[in-house]
């Protein structure tokens, strides 16, 4: 079968497809790219300029034209940073009417798992550590990973268009300028990543491919390892210089680089030499494989290989949660419990809330980040918690399932749902109950860790009859005060499933 994978960038709309045989395995057999310029002036009005809005919906039509002649099964889209950072709905719903694509807008550390699977799905990184970076017209994604672990991950405001929009200057000043910005951007994570202590870079994405292509045109000498090209920063950085040096034709005479990159080349190429400085790299390599190669990845896991699908998501995800329960300062030991409990509690009344199997990974995630808002206030910090987790991207959730945990963590402690909750009331019906249900399992685990020691070491449930159930818990130390916030906590699960609940 083939399966086409588009991905609607900030300067170009690229269309790949590939032919993908029953045990999973694939070729590329049609690659084009559609000049559309989406993210032009976006990062500074938020808004689309209407001329390349047609353009773009042009290409998507001539997508969807390929795409049938090659008797696509299936066509994935994903949209990154310029539909990210301005009002798209219409753009979305014009693409689905008149193109009859389907448009899904991703976040930042979405596209960031992507781009890791699509490097895993290609490179064997073994036990090594290095620092995975997409550089995209809007947005770079970094990661510090190996094949098991991802340590390390953020998606930053920097990108080839925005930084050409952003300085006005001449190619030398660029360099510079670019180099400071960059460098406040990166410092916030300078010792999250040095932690892990990465060895090289690697790099994806078009702009990295080109300077390869550069740096291959200028006679720079470069190194194999895992089977990648290797550029020592040293070359690079001075290659960036003599770019920084040339003109306009000057630029246009080198083979290696199209037409319509000619303009973000330096800025990128000084993002890229400024993210490495500043991370302390002295080499990097290039892969050719990326964003697209995961969204290949994750339909062909999905559907051929479910398991291997969900062990990757999972992975992420704990991982990017470890990184925001640390970055905003919360007691580890405490959600991580909290969230195991939660899980226990998940399963032992499955027959009560009857919901999804993959709402348990919600309640998770909401169990993990539910004193979040601590970071602002204690006494409100479950409305806090919505606030920040409704504004931030939570990595390998989608905005469906975003509203679902922010809500579930503000709705931990104090009151239930009200109708004068203007946020509540405007999701749909089926989160509603989800939050709901899954607020009353979180208000439970929390009440059982309440003097934050982990002392709850194991739940259990036993079914009375059918409106009693009674629930035990194994425990390594004195837990009165487990027992007097449970007892306080059960009334909501009582109210809410309409079921007596007793403790041995």
């Amino acid at each position: 079968m083939n399966i086409a994978i588009v991905d609607v960038g900030s300067n170009n709309i690229k269309l790949e497809i590939f032919e993908v045989n029953a045990e999973g395995h694939s070729h590329l057999v049609f690659s084009e790219k559609f000049p559309a310029r989406l993210g032009a002036d976006v990062f500074l009005t938020r808004k689309l300029r209407s001329e390349n809005t047609e353009v773009a919906i042009g290409a998507l039509k001539e997508i969807r034209r390929i795409t049938q002649e090659f008797k696509c099964k299936q066509t994935v889209a994903l949209a990154t940073a310029a539909l990210r950072e301005c009002d798209s709905g219409d753009f979305i719903e014009r693409a689905r009417r008149e193109a009859q694509i389907n448009v899904t807008l991703i976040s930042g550390l979405e596209e960031a798992r992507l781009v890791y699977s699509g490097v895993r799905a290609h490179t064997s990184l073994g036990n090594r550590n290095f620092l995975v970076n997409d550089i995209g017209g809007g947005s770079t994604e970094i990661l510090v990973c190996n094949d098991d672990d991802i340590h390390f991950v953020e998606s930053l405001r920097l990108g080839t268009v925005r930084l050409r929009e952003m300085f006005a200057s001449e190619a030398k000043d660029l360099v510079k300028l670019i180099d400071r910005y960059v460098q406040r951007s990166v410092e916030p994570f300078l010792s999250d990543i040095a932690r892990f202590k990465p060895e090289a870079g690697l790099s994806t994405g078009g702009t990295a491919r080109t300077i390869l292509e550069i740096l291959r045109e200028m006679g720079v000498s470069l190194r194999e390892d895992l089977r990648l090209p290797v550029v020592e920063v040293r070359d690079f950085a001075e290659v960036v210089d003599q770019l920084s040096q040339m003109s306009r034709k000057e630029l246009a005479k080198l083979k290696s680089i199209d037409e319509g990159r000619r303009d973000i080349i330096l800025p990128g190429a000084a993002l890229l030499l400024a993210l490495l400085k500043h991370t302390r790299m002295t080499r990097f390599m290039v892969s050719p494989n990326g964003l697209r190669d995961g969204a290949l990845a994750d339909y062909v896991y999905n559907k051929v290989n479910k398991n291997v699908y969900l062990r990757s998501q999972a992975q992420f995800r704990e991982a990017g949660l470890a990184t925001i329960v640390d970055k905003y300062k919360m007691d580890r030991g405490h959600s991580q419990h909290v969230a195991t409990l939660s899980a226990q509690l998940f399963d032992i009344f499955a027959e009560v809330h009857k919901l999804p199997a993959d709402a348990r990974d919600l309640l998770k995630a909401a169990a993990m980040l539910h004193d979040i808002g601590k970071f602002v206030d204690y006494s409100q910090h479950h409305k806090h918690a919505l606030y920040l987790l409704s504004n931030m991207s939570l990595p390998g959730y989608n905005n469906d399932e975003r509203d679902i945990i922010a809500h579930t963590a503000r709705y931990h402690r104090k009151s239930n749902p009200k109708a004068s909750h203007v946020e509540f009331q405007r999701l749909s019906a089926r989160k509603q109950d989800t939050i709901i249900k899954l607020s009353v399992l979180l208000r439970i685990a929390d009440s059982l860790d309440r003097s934050y020691s982990s002392s709850i070491t194991g739940l259990r449930g036993t079914k009375i009859d059918a409106r009693t159930w009674r629930m035990g818990f194994d425990t390594n130390a004195e837990s009165q005060m487990e027992r007097w916030a449970f007892n306080r906590k059960k009334e909501s699960f009582e109210k809410v499933f309409e079921t007596t609940l007793e403790l041995e």
